[in-house]
């Protein structure tokens, strides 16, 4: 992998995506998962080592990532908080913001693909 590109992406803190989206649309399963593994509380290891965050540290190319401000599957602030994070870790990491854009994206996704090939020529061999 030379460059990635992410849009509307989940959390990178595995507990979010249990909570947002596990925990309401499947809960049985959820419960299955706690009772298997703990809880969040219980194991705070286990699931820390299923957050990617935990190896931000290994990325070693550049990160672009898209998000829509009106996003209401994925919240915009997670895509924040994980480049935030990879900065901190010391990746190369760069967060574009789509105002007004929903999750799956509509009027600015032909932009967005232009930035995304933009991105890819500057990392790439191509």
């Amino acid at each position: 992998v030379d460059a990635a590109v992410v849009f509307a992406s989940v959390s990178s803190r595995f507990v979010d995506n249990l909570r947002q989206f596990t925990e309401p649309n499947r809960p049985d399963g959820a419960r299955a998962f706690y009772d298997e593994h703990g809880t969040p509380a219980e194991s705070p290891r286990f699931y820390r080592d299923l957050s990617s965050r935990t190896f931000f540290d290994r990325v070693e190319v550049p990160v672009m990532l898209h998000h829509g401000t009106s996003d209401d599957v994925c919240p915009p602030a997670w895509s924040r908080q994980t480049d935030r994070l990879l900065r901190e870790a010391g990746a190369r990491s760069t967060l574009v913001e789509w105002p007004g854009e929903q999750h799956a994206f509509g009027p600015r996704f032909a932009d967005s693909l232009r930035r995304t090939v933009a991105f890819l020529r500057r990392h790439l061999d191509v």
